[in-house]
């Protein structure tokens, strides 16, 4: 069970039970000092189980009011629960789709990097093979810069 958010409005378990029980052992300690020390009448036992009965049911009453103000707070603090979580929810959410955006960003830019590459690296290879079909006497120079432009 879960424990109340205001501690004191609480009531212990182990009284719950009893209460009734407890109610009618005070009717039944009160028609014992009414009827042995006070010497008393039927209309004065009579009002004496009245009083007892109404402050046994003013107690109910007051019990339930208890355990609607505890369901209540139990409730709230349910809810607040559940709307925090909403809100990281909400939080990831949001992360995730900031992140989402940031790596299509990043595809994006590794394609429009690769793709010159590509046509450089093709073009090195073209004149590559130009320079190895040429016999001119710059040809081990060209050769050198195209392996410095392959790196």
């Amino acid at each position: 069970m879960p424990e109340s958010p205001t501690p004191a409005l609480a009531q212990p378990l182990f009284t719950r039970p009893f209460w009734p029980l407890m109610g009618m052992a005070i009717v039944a300690a009160a028609f014992l000092v009414a009827h042995s020390l006070l010497h008393a009448t039927a209309v004065d036992e009579l009002l004496l189980v009245l009083m007892a009965l109404t402050a046994l049911v003013a107690g109910h009453g007051l019990m339930r009011n208890r355990a609607r103000r505890i369901a209540a707070e139990h409730e709230a603090a349910r809810v607040r629960e559940e709307l925090a979580l909403q809100a990281r929810v909400g939080d990831c959410e949001q992360r995730r789709k900031s992140l989402a955006a940031f790596a299509k960003l990043a595809a994006h830019v590794a394609h429009e990097v690769r793709n010159p590459l590509s046509s450089i690296m093709l073009n090195t290879e073209l004149l590559e093979e130009e320079a190895a079909k040429c016999g001119c006497e710059s040809a081990s120079e060209a050769a050198a810069l195209i392996a410095s432009i392959k790196k």
